[in-house]
């Protein structure tokens, strides 16, 4: 087959040079990494960029990319589960590349409240009496809880064999992950991250963060810990959390009971 060539002129080569050249330099390109306050990445954060239809999401090591950004006043939104979200003002500039590091600060969850009356356990924690008689795993009740006197939630986490408290920096203190201890054969140890429920309810905004930003001590009323998928009950065996490495199990005392406490002292 015959290719035929037709031939350019130069002022037409410089017109087309020139207009990619413009259409190239109206756009720019944010990058940027995206952590909690300790400095944990925060991945699956969705990311957007106002007045457009661009959108990314963070990937496991909190970085994002977005391109083709007209240049200009945009403004960059950040959201994730159990974070508050971010609205960062930034200037896009024709031609060039804005990295930026960003930190999210963790957002106040609402726990369904556990109702305790003088000591007397309801229906949820009858169930922690129950699976505490099987024997299962590591159980801490109210009386033990007040005994300890815990400063931060990981206090009582320190007292489970095979639980490992990683300290961490963040810009506002000193901060902590909670992972157990778990053999992999001739590899020897590794650590693994534990999942988190609070009053018989997933809790994966703590899962990325800092258990001690979210539970206070004194809102405590029981503990459950078990140190591998063998030890979990059926009801907390959640299938859309990765719940192989263990999970901690916290009760908390209802807003009128800690009304009645606060009054009494």
């Amino acid at each position: 087959m015959k290719t035929t060539l037709f031939p350019v002129t130069p002022i037409f080569a410089l017109s087309l040079l020139a207009s990619v050249h413009a259409s190239s330099q109206e756009v720019g390109i944010l990058t940027g990494t995206v952590t909690a306050i300790n400095a944990i990445p925060v991945a699956r954060a969705r990311v957007t960029i106002s007045e457009t239809t661009l959108a990314t999401a963070t990937d496991s090591s909190g970085t994002f990319r977005v391109a083709q950004i007209p240049a200009g006043m945009r403004t960059l939104e950040i959201r994730m589960l159990g974070y508050v979200p971010l609205a960062l003002p930034v200037e896009v500039l024709a031609g060039e590349t804005l990295n930026l590091e960003l930190a999210l600060s963790p957002e106040a969850v609402v726990l369904t409240p556990v109702e305790v009356d003088g000591g007397t356990s309801d229906r949820a924690l009858r169930g922690f009496t129950a699976r505490r008689a099987r024997g299962t795993g590591r159980y801490f009740d109210a009386e033990e809880l007040i005994k300890m006197q815990p400063r931060v939630f990981t206090d009582i986490l320190r007292r489970v064999a095979g639980v490992q408290i990683q300290p961490g920096i963040e810009r506002y203190g000193s901060g902590s992950t909670v992972q157990m201890g778990r053999n992999s054969g001739g590899m020897g140890a590794r650590t693994c991250p534990v999942e988190f429920f609070v009053n018989g309810s997933p809790f994966p905004s703590a899962r990325d963060g800092n258990i001690n930003h979210f539970i206070s001590p004194d809102e405590v009323v029981a503990v459950e810990v078990y140190n591998g998928a063998a030890q979990i009950p059926q009801e907390f065996s959640n299938g859309a959390y990765n719940t192989r490495c263990g999970i901690v199990v916290i009760w908390t005392r209802s807003g009128p009971e800690k009304e009645r406490e606060k009054a009494t002292r």
